[in-house]
């Protein structure tokens, strides 16, 4: 399977060519020291305390989120773990406690994380959520927000030492209590979520809006629950199975959010305050190639969307929910859209288009103009050489900047066989690579293999070109 990808920021990277449900750790690790990635005064010391027994770093939507696992032996090394916590120079601490079972492992973790720390590298998130006028990021829960505080979660499991009634929590500290027991709704079965809805034009309650507690089948998202917001905004789903759910809340004359996901531990609280509903709003345009004449069938989705207040508003996990084609004369229209900002994908087969521009919503003057697309195939000489275990890949990749051009991996067939389709025209290189599994799925270049030489071309629009490589 050819991955291909608009090429942008390194930081960027991860996010665009993984699913929203298969995000892989960028980095993992064991008890070795690390040093501090744009963290406040106080972080590295608490990252490298001696109860920690693994680490990893998360890409979700881009990278730069840490997180480190401890296991504790006494209830004392908690409150030792508490102190070098509290001992961090931020403006906000938070320890949030579960009565539950950590499920963040790495994957060297050595035993069951009682305790959790969680740290952002303030300048990659930066770079990732607030990018200005590049909203491909949009879909991360903080696009938009401020950098999260750093977190110390406790998970309060049957196995945890920690005696919690004799944790002493320092004044520096926010203490965030997700335990039913202690909330107003310990009266509740099950897992409980509370989410207060807003109108993001004047932030005034949104009453009659429903909140829905539920999950993904074939791409289509089935609501397990769901509760009307009264006249404060305010809706509560009780008596929820312990499970992982998606959260959505949705009102007549408002584009539906998604407002993250859930994982209730069996009885668990998710407290979701301001959460805002945008007024519903449609983006109208036409689709052309650049002689001017309309493009029918082409599919028109997204890859970004903001909010009047500049926040990313996920609407869903799968684009294609949302797609559209342009009729006979190149037109097209996407509704149900929050009020705000869109960045548009647009594909039909042998035409290319690719943009970081972004749109007002609503809006009726949109046009696309798309680039007819070309063919690169080819043979690699000499993959019969390879060792067991080993493939031949071709890598694509432009010549100069690199950000917002395309470039894609193809794996070769058995007699070294490739072929790359709807490649916009530009200038290239191609390379053939040796690549082996990869033991977290996939494949990675083999370090061991020479280096390749490489192959410049220029394609030019519509273009078919046959070029042969030789591995080494």
């Amino acid at each position: 399977m050819m991955r291909r990808r608009p090429i942008v920021p390194a930081t960027l990277l991860t996010c665009l060519v993984c699913s929203p449900s298969a995000w892989a750790l960028i980095r993992v690790g064991e008890t070795n020291p690390v040093k501090n990635a744009h963290w406040p005064t106080g972080a590295e010391a608490m990252a490298n305390l001696p109860s920690r027994h693994s680490y990893w770093e998360g890409p979700p939507f881009g990278g730069g989120n840490y997180h480190f696992n401890y296991t504790g032996q006494t209830a004392a090394d908690f409150q030792v773990a508490l102190g070098a916590f509290a001992a961090i120079k931020a403006p906000r601490l938070e320890l949030m406690i579960f009565d539950g079972v950590s499920t963040n492992l790495s994957p060297f973790a050595r035993g069951p994380v009682h305790w959790e720390f969680e740290i952002w590298d303030s300048a990659r998130f930066e770079v990732l959520n607030h990018s200005g006028h590049n909203i491909t990021m949009s879909i991360s829960p903080w696009f938009g927000r401020p950098v999260p505080a750093p977190l110390l979660t406790l998970y309060l499991g049957p196995d945890n030492p920690v005696n919690w009634s004799a944790v002493l929590v320092p004044a520096s500290v926010t203490l965030l209590d997700r335990r039913v027991a202690t909330s107003p709704y310990a009266n509740s079965t099950g897992g409980v979520v509370r989410a207060t809805t807003q109108d993001m034009a004047d932030l005034k309650p949104l009453a009659g809006a429903v909140l829905e507690v539920g999950h993904y089948a074939d791409r289509v998202f089935q609501a397990d629950a769901s509760v009307t917001a009264g006249a404060d905004g305010v809706a509560v789903v009780r008596d929820l199975p312990a499970g992982n759910y998606v959260l959505r809340v949705r009102r007549e004359g408002y584009a539906t959010r998604q407002i993250g996901h859930f994982k209730n531990y069996g009885r668990t609280l998710g407290i979701f305050d301001e959460v805002r509903l945008a007024p519903v709003a449609a983006l109208r345009g036409r689709v052309i190639d650049k002689d001017g004449k309309p493009i029918q069938g082409a599919v028109i989705g997204l890859t970004g969307l903001v909010g009047l207040d500049g926040t990313g508003y996920e609407q869903n996990l799968y684009n294609e929910q949302t797609n559209v084609q342009s009729d006979a004369d190149g037109r097209f229209v996407l509704d149900a859209l929050p009020t705000g900002r869109a960045c548009l994908r647009v594909q039909k087969p042998a035409y290319h288009y690719f943009s970081f521009d972004t749109h007002e919503v609503p809006g009726d003057a949109v046009t696309i103009t798309m680039t007819t697309s070309g063919v690169i195939r080819g043979r690699v000489m000499g993959t019969e050489r390879l060792a067991t275990g080993q493939a031949a890949y071709v890598s694509l990749e432009p010549v100069g900047e690199r950000i917002g051009r395309w470039a894609g991996e193809m794996p070769c067939a058995a007699d070294g066989a490739y072929l790359f389709e709807g490649i916009p025209p530009d200038s290239y290189t191609l390379t053939p690579l040796v690549v082996r599994p990869n033991p977290r799925g996939g494949y990675s270049k083999d370090s061991n293999a020479p280096a390749q030489s490489s192959t410049q071309i220029i394609l030019k629009p519509g273009e078919q070109l046959e070029v042969n490589l030789e591995l080494k």
